[in-house]
């Protein structure tokens, strides 16, 4: 990512399925951010679906942190955190497609908002691995656990975002993966 991210509009973004177990994991994540009282000037919203309609948001915003369950790749609980303007999403993780409840994917709506130049200058997700995405089911105790864990992470990015000279803080950050302790 370029250093001269601008200051402006933070965004967090929570996708998912309150009905779908694992898939509500951005829902409750931007729940949590949501309740922070230091972040108040942070705009959250949640999306169960019309994912197509968020470029309209991703326009007026300088920075967007998108949270979303992935179908697994190599175990429940497992957070991915992409920074879309570094690499793209990887083909391996589905956020969209046969895996997704969503009629249109983020990832495709990222590639049309990149095409049609509507990304902000930065944009991160956080993917949680789901093992259960069956109607009516609860929540896997290894997605609830990454739901701190990734809670966690969002809240320090945006600390971050909102500190004078965030950019040096930004650019340092890479993309990684989590690995949440089973107990």
């Amino acid at each position: 990512m370029s250093s001269d991210v601008p200051k402006g509009r933070l965004l967090v973004i929570g996708i998912g399925n309150a009905d779908r177990a694992d898939d509500a994991i951005g829902l409750l994540v931007a729940s949590r951010v949501r309740a922070d009282p230091a972040l108040e000037d942070t705009h959250v919203i949640t999306r169960a679906g019309d994912i197509l309609a968020l470029i309209d948001e991703w326009a007026q915003s300088h920075a967007v942190i998108l949270i979303d369950a992935a179908a697994p790749l190599s175990r429940p609980g497992h957070v991915h955190r992409i920074d879309v303007m570094v690499r793209g999403l990887p083909h391996e993780l589905s956020l969209s497609g046969c895996a997704s409840t969503h009629a249109f994917g983020v990832a495709e709506t990222i590639g049309l908002a990149r095409t049609l130049g509507k990304l902000p200058a930065c944009f991160i997700i956080y993917a949680v691995e789901g093992a259960c995405f069956a109607p009516g089911a609860a929540m896997t105790p290894a997605v609830i656990a990454a739901a701190e864990t990734v809670s966690q992470s969002v809240l320090r990015e945006l600390r971050d975002l909102m500190r004078p000279n965030s950019n040096d803080t930004l650019n340092s950050t890479s993309d990684r993966d989590f690995r949440i302790a089973s107990g």
